[in-house]
């Protein structure tokens, strides 16, 4: 399911947003680098897409070739619950269970 990644309003549009579409629910940008298929925070550029000019805000309309509207699970609460919080997680693997 294609989604803005702020308010998580479904795009239902067959074709992908343009540099300048914004979100219906929260008129936040859609061509953004948080909404692309190649966004890794992890990486250093933040892009999977090797060789490519970094764009330095990730929330703001860019004129990206490679973007690709990324179509992946709506986030619902029990998604959510899976995933521990920082503290419950250094809990875990420094203290001691009681």
């Amino acid at each position: 399911m294609k989604y803005c990644y702020k308010c998580l309003e479904v795009w239902k549009e067959p074709i992908e947003p343009g540099s300048r579409k914004t979100c219906t629910g929260c008129q936040s940008d859609l061509h953004v680098c948080q909404n692309c298929l190649f966004y890794n925070p992890s990486k250093s550029n933040q892009c999977e897409v090797n060789d490519i000019e970094a764009i330095v805000d990730k929330q703001k309309a860019n004129y990206c070739e490679e973007f690709r509207f990324v179509d992946k699970p709506f986030p619902t609460k029990t998604n959510k619950e899976k995933i521990p919080s920082a503290p419950d997680a250094f809990d875990k693997l420094f203290k001691k269970n009681k």
